[in-house]
């Protein structure tokens, strides 16, 4: 519901905040939209039947880390 309402599509980020498994993550990767997760992932959760490995950071999301995230221009246009 989300994809056509944000006019997402695979020019896209999705970035997570706290994605954990990356439950949420996996709707737009099915969609080819680029994702990024930000927070801990559990090597367990990996295992999962319908886990899709995504990129993760493991810091925690303050201003810095924003910053540091449209330098390298993952950021929304």
């Amino acid at each position: 519901m989300i994809i056509p309402r944000l006019s997402l599509n695979e020019n896209s980020i999705v970035i997570e905040i706290a994605s954990n498994d990356g439950y949420l993550l996996q709707n737009f990767i099915e969609k080819n939209i680029t994702v990024l997760g930000i927070g801990n992932l559990h090597k367990t959760l990996l295992k999962l039947p319908w886990k899709k490995i995504f990129p993760t950071l493991t810091n925690f999301f303050n201003s810095q880390l924003a910053k540091d995230l449209v330098k390298e221009g993952k950021k929304q246009i």
